[in-house]
């Protein structure tokens, strides 16, 4: 993540270097143009980026996920991990873990390759 030597937190917003101000990235309206609609957030650091990046998206509107196996705390204070999950949640984001995910989730539709990992069909 990051845009032109600009860094921030959320995939969906960059902080400029001397101003601190954020300005947002790409990221809602490339999602938006292809009509996506639900966000699965993983990735490092529960307690930064990934709290971040899911507040934001639920911000935004979208229907938000956070795998709780696919991500891990920095933990600069014990606890911060575990804390950063309880406002997570607490935001409306959905936890589960990625082995679950995929089978509760009704009417998921498979994906192919040969489409780019558009969906094909719905999966019974």
């Amino acid at each position: 993540k990051g845009l032109n030597g600009e860094d921030g937190y959320s995939g969906f917003t960059t902080r400029d270097p001397t101003t601190g101000e954020e300005q947002p990235t790409d990221l809602d309206a490339v999602l938006r143009g292809r009509g996506i609609e639900r966000v699965v957030v993983v990735g490092l650091a529960t307690d930064y980026c990934v709290k971040a990046t899911a507040l934001d998206a639920v911000r935004l509107g979208y229907e938000t996920s956070l795998l709780t196996d696919a991500i891990a705390a920095v933990d600069l204070a014990p606890g911060d991990g575990a804390r950063a999950l309880e406002e997570i949640a607490a935001a409306g984001v959905g936890l589960s873990q990625a082995a679950t995910a995929e089978r509760q989730r009704p009417g998921r539709r498979a994906t192919s390759p040969r489409t780019g990992g558009r969906s094909t069909k719905p999966v019974s």
